[in-house]
């Protein structure tokens, strides 16, 4: 049974006439009473309404456009050559379209080491004649004393010659090894993007093709916010280093 709105006055409670009355339910209790009564109890039904609940909106995220993929909207190889870009170094070069290139080694940066090799990234033509290494490392010390240490292995102090040159805007250097006895004619370039490692651009096993070829990718040498523009090559580094490597056909 339901109890609903009264329009006259209830004589029981004298609520006055017109009041509102909140409905209840009749619900029929058996309690263990010795007489069989039944007790009539009021229970009061909610009307209290709760809103659903409405999850937040989500701004709209951007995914990170990499320089790998950004690169060749803005950048195009000169003819007979294709773009190569390390997408975790974040710097790209040209190599021939003939010219295979595989990763030599790749290793994750660990501190223990102060000077320890990351990747290794052979160019190289059909033959092997010539054999273009970029190679990136732990970086351990300023590039003048990585050239200087270099120069040590080789053993060229008094033959070999380096010089400053700009890529990306920054100073690296050139280092031009000659014809030694047991050694051949190696051609270095360092250049580092910042202080946690640098890298170094190998020719090796050379000819004269082959130093066009490192030259061409030297001066394609692109990193993030940087163009071309901002590699500068003195002619008479370049000029030097043909008249003591790439002396074979």
């Amino acid at each position: 049974m339901l109890l609903g709105c009264i329009g006259s006055q209830d004589r029981s409670t004298n609520t006055p006439k017109g009041t509102l009355i909140p409905s209840f339910s009749i619900t029929d209790i058996s309690l263990p009473f010795k007489t069989s009564t039944t007790i009539l109890v009021r229970t009061a039904i909610s009307t209290t309404t709760i809103a659903p609940t409405v999850p937040p909106t989500l701004e709209p995220t951007e995914t990170p456009i990499s320089y790998c993929m950004e690169l060749p909207k803005n950048y195009s190889p000169p003819i007979g050559y294709q773009l190569f870009c390390d997408s975790k170094f974040e710097h790209a070069l040209v190599f021939p379209l003939d010219w295979e290139t595989t990763v030599g080694e790749s290793y994750p940066y660990n501190p223990k080491y102060p000077l320890q090799i990351l990747k290794g990234q052979d160019f190289y033509n059909y033959d092997v004649s010539n054999d273009i290494r970029l190679e990136t490392w732990q970086k351990a010390q300023a590039l003048p004393d990585l050239v200087e240490r270099q120069m040590e292995i080789m053993g060229c102090q008094d033959q070999c010659f380096t010089s400053p040159i700009r890529l990306g805007g920054k100073t690296a250097y050139v280092l031009i090894v000659p014809s030694l006895p047991q050694s051949y004619d190696v051609l270095f370039t360092f250049f580092k993007q910042d202080d946690y490692y640098f890298s170094q651009l190998v020719l090796m096993m050379n000819t004269k093709a082959g130093v066009d070829v490192y030259w061409q990718m030297v001066q394609s040498l692109q990193f993030p916010g940087t163009t071309l523009a901002d590699n500068e090559i003195p002619v008479e580094v370049i000029n030097e280093s043909y008249r003591h490597v790439g002396n074979y056909p």
